[in-house]
């Protein structure tokens, strides 16, 4: 147990140190599977990409085990959905969507992989405090351990909407 701390403590160490780095091109936050296939996508059209995920894990409900009734149709599964179940039955050596999980851990380490090869950026532990705008342009955003980031893009991929929230952004049709 103190050696998965310590080793946790070193890892936020040196996302600290890493903080601060940008610009980047895009910045997603939310670690979800939406935003790591944004983050992907993003990368493989030459951008430079920053994952920021407020809590210690990627993939969202897709790597929590929540996948297995989320298609119905997969005629309308495609791109980089596709290429995951595609990973997915790699890995248990079957046809794409005989294995309908997959295992959380299998989930996460392909998606954790792709951001790899992809030379995404990755944060985690990271919660939006505030977020800095000229006009309706974001310019920064600064996280409540003070770090920040900047990019040209942002995506709000979490759940929540943090990032839109903080940002200013309302649903209201009005």
């Amino acid at each position: 147990m103190l050696v998965k701390f310590l080793v946790l403590i070193y890892a936020t160490c040196i996302v600290s140190l890493q903080a601060n780095t940008g610009p980047y091109d895009v910045l997603v936050y939310g670690a979800t599977a939406s935003g790591v296939m944004a983050a992907v996508a993003a990368s493989e059209e030459g951008s430079r990409v920053l994952l920021v995920e407020p809590g210690r894990y990627v993939g969202g409900m897709v790597t929590g085990g929540l996948s297995h009734s989320d298609y119905g149709d997969r005629t309308v599964i495609g791109g980089l959905t596709l290429e995951f179940y595609r990973k997915v039955a790699e890995h248990y050596n079957t046809h794409v969507f005989y294995w309908r999980g997959p295992e959380p851990h299998v989930g996460e380490k392909i998606m954790l992989d792709w951001l790899h090869e992809h030379g995404v950026d990755l944060w985690f532990g990271k919660r939006v405090q505030e977020v800095i705008k000229n006009g309706n342009i974001i310019e920064r955003v600064i996280f409540t351990d003070g770090t920040y980031a900047e990019a040209s893009v942002y995506i709000d991929a979490g759940y929540e909407g943090d990032l839109m929230s903080r940002a200013g952004v309302t649903t209201d049709e009005g």
